[in-house]
Protein backbone atom coordinates (compact mmCIF):
# COMPACT_ATOMS: atom_id res chain seq x y z
CA UNK A 1 0.00 0.00 0.00
CA UNK A 2 1.21 3.31 -0.64
CA UNK A 3 0.08 6.71 0.95
CA UNK A 4 -0.26 8.67 -1.78
CA UNK A 5 -4.07 8.31 -1.47
CA UNK A 6 -6.41 8.15 0.93
CA UNK A 7 -8.51 5.19 0.83
CA UNK A 8 -11.81 3.94 2.86
CA UNK A 9 -10.84 0.64 4.26
CA UNK A 10 -12.81 -1.99 5.89
CA UNK A 11 -11.45 -4.99 8.09
CA UNK A 12 -13.90 -7.96 8.71
CA UNK A 13 -13.07 -9.32 12.25
CA UNK A 14 -15.28 -13.00 13.50
CA UNK A 15 -14.54 -11.97 16.65
CA UNK A 16 -12.80 -8.77 18.64
CA UNK A 17 -9.07 -9.39 18.65
CA UNK A 18 -8.75 -10.95 15.64
CA UNK A 19 -8.62 -8.05 13.55
CA UNK A 20 -5.53 -6.95 16.12
CA UNK A 21 -3.74 -10.98 15.57
CA UNK A 22 -4.19 -10.52 11.98
CA UNK A 23 -3.56 -6.75 10.61
CA UNK A 24 -3.05 -4.76 14.11
CA UNK A 25 -0.35 -3.18 12.33
CA UNK A 26 -1.33 -2.33 8.72
CA UNK A 27 -4.55 -0.84 10.09
CA UNK A 28 -1.64 1.45 12.09
CA UNK A 29 -0.11 1.95 9.28
CA UNK A 30 -3.03 2.90 6.85
CA UNK A 31 -4.34 5.15 9.91
CA UNK A 32 -0.55 7.00 9.67
CA UNK A 33 -1.44 7.32 5.68
CA UNK A 34 -4.57 9.20 6.77
CA UNK A 35 -6.69 6.87 5.57
CA UNK A 36 -10.28 6.03 7.38
CA UNK A 37 -10.89 2.74 8.42
CA UNK A 38 -14.10 0.42 9.10
CA UNK A 39 -14.01 -2.39 11.59
CA UNK A 40 -17.15 -4.71 11.15
CA UNK A 41 -16.84 -7.29 14.50
CA UNK A 42 -19.22 -10.24 13.71
CA UNK A 43 -19.51 -11.79 17.28
CA UNK A 44 -18.48 -10.47 20.50
CA UNK A 45 -16.26 -13.64 20.74
CA UNK A 46 -18.07 -13.79 24.05
CA UNK A 47 -18.49 -17.68 23.85
CA UNK A 48 -22.63 -17.82 24.06
CA UNK A 49 -22.99 -15.59 27.10
CA UNK A 50 -25.25 -12.45 26.23
CA UNK A 51 -24.82 -10.89 29.48
CA UNK A 52 -21.76 -8.85 31.28
CA UNK A 53 -19.66 -11.14 29.53
CA UNK A 54 -20.47 -9.52 26.13
CA UNK A 55 -20.35 -6.08 27.46
CA UNK A 56 -17.27 -6.45 28.57
CA UNK A 57 -15.90 -7.86 25.42
CA UNK A 58 -17.64 -4.50 23.94
CA UNK A 59 -15.80 -2.14 26.14
CA UNK A 60 -12.27 -3.94 25.85
CA UNK A 61 -13.05 -3.28 21.83
CA UNK A 62 -13.29 0.29 22.41
CA UNK A 63 -10.24 0.68 24.62
CA UNK A 64 -8.36 -0.74 21.54
CA UNK A 65 -9.91 1.72 18.85
CA UNK A 66 -8.89 4.68 21.12
CA UNK A 67 -5.67 3.25 21.88
CA UNK A 68 -5.12 2.65 18.03
CA UNK A 69 -7.30 5.89 17.15
CA UNK A 70 -10.20 4.21 15.17
CA UNK A 71 -12.62 6.37 15.22
CA UNK A 72 -15.54 4.86 17.87
CA UNK A 73 -17.97 5.33 15.24
CA UNK A 74 -16.89 3.87 12.49
CA UNK A 75 -17.05 0.08 14.58
CA UNK A 76 -19.91 -2.29 13.34
CA UNK A 77 -21.15 -5.03 15.69
CA UNK A 78 -22.96 -7.49 14.32
CA UNK A 79 -23.73 -9.45 17.21
CA UNK A 80 -23.74 -13.03 15.10
CA UNK A 81 -23.45 -16.08 17.85
CA UNK A 82 -19.87 -17.61 18.65
CA UNK A 83 -19.93 -21.46 16.71
CA UNK A 84 -23.24 -20.24 15.12
CA UNK A 85 -22.71 -17.95 12.71
CA UNK A 86 -25.21 -17.53 9.78
CA UNK A 87 -23.66 -17.04 6.76
CA UNK A 88 -26.32 -15.55 5.11
CA UNK A 89 -27.81 -13.23 7.40
CA UNK A 90 -23.75 -11.62 7.58
CA UNK A 91 -23.03 -11.33 3.96
CA UNK A 92 -26.33 -9.20 3.92
CA UNK A 93 -25.05 -7.07 6.68
CA UNK A 94 -21.85 -6.43 5.39
CA UNK A 95 -23.02 -5.68 1.62
CA UNK A 96 -24.81 -3.15 3.38
CA UNK A 97 -21.74 -1.64 5.10
CA UNK A 98 -20.29 -2.40 2.21
CA UNK A 99 -22.33 -0.05 0.27
CA UNK A 100 -22.44 2.81 2.54
CA UNK A 101 -18.84 3.07 3.27
CA UNK A 102 -18.00 1.89 -0.36
CA UNK A 103 -13.73 1.02 0.57
CA UNK A 104 -11.25 0.26 -1.81
CA UNK A 105 -9.58 -1.93 0.63
CA UNK A 106 -11.24 -4.75 2.37
CA UNK A 107 -9.42 -7.60 5.24
CA UNK A 108 -10.96 -10.67 5.80
CA UNK A 109 -9.81 -13.62 7.47
CA UNK A 110 -8.19 -16.05 4.70
CA UNK A 111 -9.50 -18.99 3.27
CA UNK A 112 -7.05 -21.57 5.08
CA UNK A 113 -9.21 -20.31 8.41
CA UNK A 114 -10.86 -23.23 9.19
CA UNK A 115 -10.18 -24.99 11.92
CA UNK A 116 -12.93 -22.29 13.73
CA UNK A 117 -15.91 -22.57 12.80
CA UNK A 118 -16.20 -18.93 12.81
CA UNK A 119 -13.21 -17.83 10.85
CA UNK A 120 -14.34 -20.33 8.32
CA UNK A 121 -18.32 -18.79 8.07
CA UNK A 122 -16.96 -15.38 8.19
CA UNK A 123 -14.73 -15.66 5.27
CA UNK A 124 -17.60 -17.56 3.08
CA UNK A 125 -19.98 -14.31 4.40
CA UNK A 126 -17.44 -11.88 3.08
CA UNK A 127 -16.36 -12.99 0.31
CA UNK A 128 -19.92 -13.34 -1.08
CA UNK A 129 -20.81 -9.84 -0.09
CA UNK A 130 -17.73 -8.49 -1.86
CA UNK A 131 -18.50 -10.44 -4.90
CA UNK A 132 -22.36 -8.76 -4.58
CA UNK A 133 -22.22 -5.80 -2.76
CA UNK A 134 -20.42 -3.22 -5.76
CA UNK A 135 -22.56 -3.56 -8.83
CA UNK A 136 -26.44 -2.77 -9.04
CA UNK A 137 -27.73 -6.39 -8.81
CA UNK A 138 -29.12 -7.54 -5.36
CA UNK A 139 -30.29 -4.89 -4.07
CA UNK A 140 -33.49 -3.66 -2.67
CA UNK A 141 -36.48 -1.42 -5.01
CA UNK A 142 -35.13 2.25 -4.66
CA UNK A 143 -31.79 2.07 -3.79
CA UNK A 144 -29.91 3.96 -5.70
CA UNK A 145 -26.32 4.57 -3.87
CA UNK A 146 -23.92 4.71 -6.93
CA UNK A 147 -21.74 1.59 -8.14
CA UNK A 148 -17.92 1.50 -6.80
CA UNK A 149 -14.71 -0.16 -6.72
CA UNK A 150 -13.52 -2.62 -4.51
CA UNK A 151 -9.69 -2.57 -5.70
CA UNK A 152 -7.66 -4.41 -2.74
CA UNK A 153 -9.07 -7.75 -0.83
CA UNK A 154 -6.69 -9.21 1.57
CA UNK A 155 -7.24 -12.33 3.67
CA UNK A 156 -5.09 -12.45 6.97
CA UNK A 157 -3.90 -15.30 9.21
CA UNK A 158 -5.15 -15.54 12.96
CA UNK A 159 -4.58 -19.08 14.14
CA UNK A 160 -3.05 -20.97 11.32
CA UNK A 161 -0.77 -19.37 9.35
CA UNK A 162 -0.21 -18.88 5.44
CA UNK A 163 1.64 -21.41 3.98
CA UNK A 164 2.74 -19.03 1.25
CA UNK A 165 1.89 -15.55 1.72
CA UNK A 166 1.58 -13.41 -1.53
CA UNK A 167 2.05 -10.09 0.28
CA UNK A 168 4.08 -9.23 3.07
CA UNK A 169 3.83 -6.07 5.48
CA UNK A 170 6.61 -4.44 7.51
CA UNK A 171 5.13 -3.45 10.65
CA UNK A 172 8.09 -2.77 12.93
CA UNK A 173 7.54 0.88 13.58
CA UNK A 174 4.04 -0.14 14.63
CA UNK A 175 4.53 -3.26 16.52
CA UNK A 176 5.05 -1.96 19.59
CA UNK A 177 1.34 -0.11 19.21
CA UNK A 178 0.12 -3.22 17.95
CA UNK A 179 0.94 -5.22 21.06
CA UNK A 180 -0.40 -2.99 23.59
CA UNK A 181 -3.83 -2.79 21.43
CA UNK A 182 -3.64 -6.53 21.98
CA UNK A 183 -3.36 -6.20 25.60
CA UNK A 184 -6.42 -4.13 26.05
CA UNK A 185 -8.31 -7.33 25.62
CA UNK A 186 -7.60 -8.26 29.34
CA UNK A 187 -10.60 -10.85 29.22
CA UNK A 188 -8.75 -13.08 26.98
CA UNK A 189 -5.39 -14.74 27.44
CA UNK A 190 -3.25 -12.50 27.11
CA UNK A 191 -0.10 -14.99 26.95
CA UNK A 192 -0.98 -15.12 23.31
CA UNK A 193 0.97 -11.77 22.51
CA UNK A 194 4.02 -14.02 22.65
CA UNK A 195 2.81 -15.81 19.96
CA UNK A 196 1.44 -13.25 17.64
CA UNK A 197 5.18 -11.83 18.65
CA UNK A 198 6.83 -14.96 17.27
CA UNK A 199 4.87 -15.35 13.90
CA UNK A 200 5.36 -11.36 13.13
CA UNK A 201 9.00 -11.85 13.87
CA UNK A 202 8.70 -15.28 11.67
CA UNK A 203 7.21 -13.24 8.84
CA UNK A 204 9.94 -10.60 8.58
CA UNK A 205 12.81 -12.89 8.45
CA UNK A 206 15.16 -10.31 9.55
CA UNK A 207 15.84 -10.26 12.99
CA UNK A 208 15.24 -7.48 15.10
CA UNK A 209 11.91 -6.95 12.67
CA UNK A 210 8.30 -7.84 12.23
CA UNK A 211 5.91 -7.90 9.69
CA UNK A 212 2.02 -9.10 8.81
CA UNK A 213 1.53 -12.20 5.83
CA UNK A 214 -1.60 -11.88 3.15
CA UNK A 215 -2.55 -13.77 0.79
CA UNK A 216 -3.93 -11.26 -2.44
CA UNK A 217 -7.45 -12.49 -3.14
CA UNK A 218 -7.82 -9.55 -5.33
CA UNK A 219 -5.25 -6.48 -6.69
CA UNK A 220 -6.33 -3.83 -9.51
CA UNK A 221 -3.00 -2.91 -9.63
CA UNK A 222 0.36 -3.92 -7.32
CA UNK A 223 2.37 -0.39 -8.20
Amino acid sequence: MNDTDHEIVLVIAPHPDDDIIGCGGSILHHLQFGNQVFIAYITFGDGGDTGNFQQLRRTETLEVARRMKVNEKNLHFLGEKVLNVNIHRTRELLMEILREIQPSVVYLPYAGETTHPDHKAVHEAAIGAIRFSPGRWFRKEGDSRPTFSIEYVLGYEITEPIAHPSYIEDITDVFNEKIEALKAHSSQNTGYAWGITGLNMARSHKPGMYAEAFEIIRATHLF
